[in-house]
């Protein structure tokens, strides 16, 4: 009984981890802005913050009320969810082309080069929801596939750590926490039912290897091609 109500209370642990990374990567300059020196912030941006804490919120409850055993509840606030979540998709994009667009991207990486890195980021979540969506019948999977999707989005806030001790967001901040996030669900994995679950073996895997494949992908050709395009359509 224990173990059956231990393994709900790891994905409250992990989600209230990353709300906390987010929250303390932005809150110079969202969260907290007002006690620090922080520029404006345009419609758009404030949005996009809006949304996703508004994810992390719903996450937060919906692993609290499959803990609380209440399924039902769960079930209905998943469709809130799930329009949430393909919100931010579409407001994700448009603040990654906004950004690229005005130029103001982090350590001097040009803007066009690293749109690839927050539009991958969103991607990526959106993919691991659909995949959690469509496994919603399959709870082993679905719960570990929507955490995956909610450790993707810790990128843009564990990046922006650094700016805590004076130093410009760094993307690889934010890699690197998506790396520990995902080995601490394998570890947790591993010490409760003895393997590392297929949606963390694959979906995990996955996520991983699109860390670097995104700043690889921002210097491709096809990429320039496709980010002036959208940056001249915006």
């Amino acid at each position: 009984m224990n173990a059956v109500v231990s393994r709900p209370r790891f994905h409250v642990i992990a989600v209230v981890g990353v709300a906390a990374l987010v929250v303390a990567g932005f809150a110079r300059t969202f969260y907290l802005r007002y006690w620090f020196d922080a520029p404006p912030l345009t419609r758009l941006l404030y949005i996009h913050g809006f949304l996703f804490t508004a994810w992390l919120a719903l996450h937060f409850t919906q692993a609290r009320l499959i803990a609380a055993r209440r399924a039902d509840l769960h079930r209905r606030l998943g469709i809130i969810g799930a329009v949430v979540g393909y919100s931010m998709l579409a407001v994700g994009i448009v603040t990654a082309v906004e950004a690229a667009a005005l130029g103001r991207p982090p350590n001097g990486i040009p803007p066009l080069v690293f749109m690839s890195i927050p539009i991958g980021t969103i991607v990526a979540f959106a993919a691991l929801l659909t995949a959690a969506l469509v496994m919603r019948r399959r709870a082993d999977y679905h719960k570990r596939l929507m955490l995956l999707a909610t450790i993707a989005l810790v990128i843009p806030g564990a990046a922006r750590l650094s700016t805590w001790f004076g130093a410009p967001p760094n993307p690889v901040i934010g890699m690197v926490a998506t790396v520990l996030l995902i080995a601490w669900c394998c570890i947790e994995d591993w010490r409760r039912i003895g393997r590392v679950h297929a949606a963390y073996q694959i979906a995990g895997t996955l996520l991983v290897l699109s860390l670097p494949a995104r700043m690889l992908l921002g210097h491709t050709q096809p990429w320039q091609h496709f980010a002036q395009w959208l940056v001249a359509h915006a």
